[in-house]
């Protein structure tokens, strides 16, 4: 087993990923969702790096 490192799950392959039927719909939803306040604030994610980046 490999060390585990802060970008590893970016070499692993998504097994579960959703089938989304009507592209139309979807394309709408992502656009409505692309206009929408972050659930993660800037500064918020800064304070974590820290803490986490010691």
């Amino acid at each position: 087993m490999s060390q585990w490192e802060l970008a590893s799950w970016r070499e692993k392959t998504a097994l579960q990923q959703p089938v989304y039927p009507n592209a139309e719909h979807l394309s709408r939803v992502e656009e409505t969702l692309g206009k929408m306040p972050p659930l993660v604030f800037a500064g918020e994610a800064r304070q974590l790096k820290k803490r986490w980046l010691k």
